[in-house]
């Protein structure tokens, strides 16, 4: 996530410098706006390209089971009857990050300063979720922080299962792919210089399908370490590319193109938004403006447009199960339970419910998708395989058949 030096001026017309992270400019001048300050300039913190990056773990950025325990500590705390500030200074004691640990330092200074609890953590909109920040400022409007507190809490330790869910059921197809380079490599840099001494011993006349194979062993065994460098480069190189908006674009338009892939991507999709929209009404957050924080939390650019394009018809007055069935893009499923809840007024209500089901399809989802991936990398895995073994083999017929 980029990073920016702003300058701008308050009320008072007292000049100020920030430096905050957000993942585009648009959202900085938005935090500028609701902060009430007046932005001279907003620059981007000139960095390493990607390809130069070490890829670590960005510091003070938070997972959805560090959200989880923040919440679930700052809602024991503050339900006990401890300040808000005492309740920031506890919990970042309990942070070994050093990153996060400075944050809470600045997030509890700032409270005490007079600050409420929301505007101390917008300082943070790379370390925040926008979702949070919306749920605890309305908390605090409305003096439901403690439920707020409870029910953000309930939400990203869900949205942790699910990721971890992800992680674990994608062990398996990258341990395959890991196992198959490493044996292709084996074979052609230690078994196959042991045949290619034997047949040019024999001088059997080597198939071009042999020839080939022995030519790409020879190559690899002879320039291991520039192939390795080669490898390393390209890897960098491709997360690179993936910060570019041009191909984070292209990517995410070709997840919606795939059909096994598209389901995934779609019913997680789903799952977001009315968990998401369910919290943010019935914390009496306006549609529109529910709609704006949503857009956010869709993980896929197409995804992200076409709650754009709800919340422009949601705010010209459309319903919104028929801004959503205009999109073509969220399930029937999801349409037809929030048209049945807008007609009832109980829209809030039957999102939540909704929720789980597509949290517990988006899994199924995805073991649907493994369950064809798996088997077509060990399908590839075993093509390789074979095509060098074969390569091999038939040198070998010739042989027998000259000593016969």
């Amino acid at each position: 996530m980029p990073t920016f030096l702003i300058e701008a001026y308050d009320v008072e017309g007292r000049r100020i410098y920030k430096k905050l992270t957000a993942d585009s400019r648009k959202d900085i001048l938005k935090f500028i706006q609701e902060q009430g300050l007046l932005a001279a300039d907003i620059k981007k913190q000139p960095e390493l390209p990607g390809f130069l990056r070490l890829s670590v773990k960005k510091e003070g950025k938070m997972s959805y089971n560090q959200l989880s325990a923040f919440l679930r500590q700052f809602y024991a705390l503050y339900r006990a009857g401890v300040s808000i500030p005492e309740c920031v200074r506890v919990v970042g004691m309990q942070i070994d990050n050093a990153g996060l640990k400075r944050i809470f330092s600045l997030i509890q200074e700032k409270i005490e300063t007079g600050n409420p609890l929301s505007r101390a953590l917008a300082e943070h909109p790379g370390v925040f979720p926008p979702l949070l920040l919306a749920m605890i400022e309305t908390g605090e409007t409305t003096g439901y922080l403690e439920e707020v507190l409870r029910r953000m809490a309930v939400f990203y330790e869900k949205e942790g299962r699910v990721e971890a869910k992800i992680k674990s059921a994608t062990i398996y197809p990258k341990f395959l792919a890991l196992l198959s380079v490493a044996l292709v490599v084996f074979m052609l840099t230690f078994i196959l210089p042991a045949f290619t001494g034997m047949f040019e011993a024999a001088e059997v006349p080597l198939p071009a399908i042999t020839r080939w194979v022995m030519a790409a062993g020879d190559f690899l065994y002879r320039y291991f370490v520039l192939v390795l460098i080669f490898s390393i480069i390209i890897w960098f190189l491709s997360r690179y590319l993936k910060q570019s908006e041009r191909v984070r674009e292209f990517l995410d338009r070709m997840k919606l193109k795939i059909p096994i892939v598209k389901e995934v991507v779609v019913t997680g999709m789903s799952a977001r938004f009315s968990g998401a929209m369910s919290m943010l009404l019935k914390s009496g957050i306006p549609m529109v403006r529910a709609l704006d924080i949503t857009q956010k939390l869709m993980g896929n650019r197409q995804g992200e447009r076409k709650i754009g394009e709800i919340m422009s018809r949601v705010d010209q007055g459309v319903p919104l199960a028929q801004a959503m069935n205009a999109t073509r893009l969220f399930n029937p499923l999801l349409i037809s339970t929030v048209r049945t809840g807008e007609g009832a007024g109980t829209l809030d209500d039957v999102l939540e419910q909704i929720s789980d089901h597509f949290e517990e399809e988006r899994t199924r989802s995805l073991e649907r998708l493994l369950q064809v991936i798996e088997p077509l990398m060990i399908v590839i895995m075993a093509v390789v395989i074979g095509f060098i073994v074969i390569s091999m083999i038939m040198p070998m017929f010739e042989m027998i058949s000259q000593l016969s």
